[in-house]
């Protein structure tokens, strides 16, 4: 009995979603840069698309300093729940070696956790 071909191919062989590695490339770039421009035709006073090029909003206007602090915050909180000892451990497919990798199933604890964080951060902010 022959192995399945399908089951057998390599990564290689595979399709690439979003146009592979060069499509992976752009889209973080050209994604900002629609959002800038979007921001700089609607801030023109006749907010045309064809304008060219729209005026561009000062620097101070575009960035906060906040900005990272919240981000590098968020991403830290993530991180921090992800390895909480929350909820059950189980196992996924089985790979092409025969092993399974195990994933922490804590979703509705982390939803939970995070929003609570959500709410002390949002009274501390506006109560201040």
């Amino acid at each position: 009995m022959r192995p399945n071909s399908q089951a057998l191919r390599s990564s290689h062989d595979t399709e690439r979603e979003f146009g592979g590695a060069l499509g992976a490339l752009c889209i973080p770039i050209s994604l900002p840069l629609t959002v800038l421009f979007l921001i700089g035709v609607s801030r023109s006073p006749e907010a045309s698309v064809f304008q060219w090029p729209p005026p561009l909003p000062s620097t101070d206007q575009l960035w906060d300093p906040l900005a990272p602090v919240l981000l590098l915050g968020w991403i830290a909180l993530h991180a921090l729940l992800y390895v909480m000892p929350l909820g059950k451990v189980s196992e996924g497919l089985v790979l092409r070696d025969g092993t399974r990798l195990k994933y922490p199933i804590n979703g509705i604890y982390i939803t939970d956790h995070k929003t609570q964080h959500v709410w002390v951060f949002c009274f501390c902010i506006f109560t201040m």
